[in-house]
């Protein structure tokens, strides 16, 4: 019997993930379609109870009317979660750097070629990982420097405005 490669099994668990991740989106898809559902259900049985459109008018203008048709899911991401997320996902990528460049500085001592090796791949992949790490944090500078000079911002409140 021929023994498992590692390759084999990292590229096993590569599929595993992606599958996972595939269906986290899925599921997130299908939940709000399902709650986006039952809201239109909620609206129509609502609306069968109202005989005029005047009733349902006035209704509207109750602070429970209002309240009844905000939307609960909103569609609308604040324009700084995606930075921050950028900014998360660098730091993220930035340690896992660190920990391949730890890795690397403690094979240095091996002179086995398997381990030289492998020291220089980790070199490689905390080099590449620091890369995107750092391209990441660009990103978000950039994105945060546009997003508040073509005034994205300006309608979405802070907590800075909050507190002044």
């Amino acid at each position: 019997m021929e023994p498992i490669h590692e390759e084999t099994i990292l590229f096993t668990a590569l599929l595993a993930l992606v599958g996972w991740v595939l269906y986290l989106f899925f599921r997130r898809y299908q939940v709000r379609a399902q709650a986006r559902l039952q809201r239109n259900e909620a609206v129509n049985k609502l609306l069968e109870k109202f005989s005029s459109a005047q009733e349902f008018v006035d209704f509207l203008e109750t602070e429970k009317g209002r309240k009844f048709f905000d939307d609960p899911l909103p569609d609308r991401v604040h324009p700084m979660r995606r930075v921050f997320t950028s900014i998360q996902a660098a730091i993220l990528s930035i340690f896992l750097s660190g920990a391949f460049f730890i890795h690397a500085h403690l094979l240095v001592q091996e002179n086995d070629l398997n381990w030289i090796r492998h020291r220089n791949e980790d070199l490689f992949h905390g080099f590449l990982l620091l890369g995107v790490g750092l391209s990441l944090i660009v990103f978000a500078l950039i994105s945060q420097w546009l997003a508040a000079k073509w005034g994205i911002l300006e309608g979405h409140a802070t907590t800075d405005n909050h507190t002044k």
